[in-house]
């Protein structure tokens, strides 16, 4: 039985430096008014705290000041 799919000679390889790269060509993605940043509540998820402090440059990752836990933000 002969299968037409299936590959004959070897596909060409992505390098790794071309693997991750994001290109678009979006005005609406590119600007450079950042549209697209969330902004990331303070809030904590397991004790509803008013403040915590981000442990990531962008405030998704923090810790509760109260209860010390650690969490995903949530999106406002």
């Amino acid at each position: 039985m002969s299968n037409s799919n299936t590959f004959v000679k070897e596909l060409n390889k992505t390098s790794i430096s071309d693997a991750y790269q994001y290109q678009t060509f979006s005005s609406y993605i590119t600007s450079s008014k950042n549209i697209l940043k969330p902004n990331y509540s303070p809030v904590c998820v397991f004790c509803s705290h008013q403040e915590s402090k981000a442990l990531m440059n962008d405030g998704s990752f923090r810790q509760c000041n109260q209860c010390k836990k650690q969490f995903r933000a949530v999106v406002i």
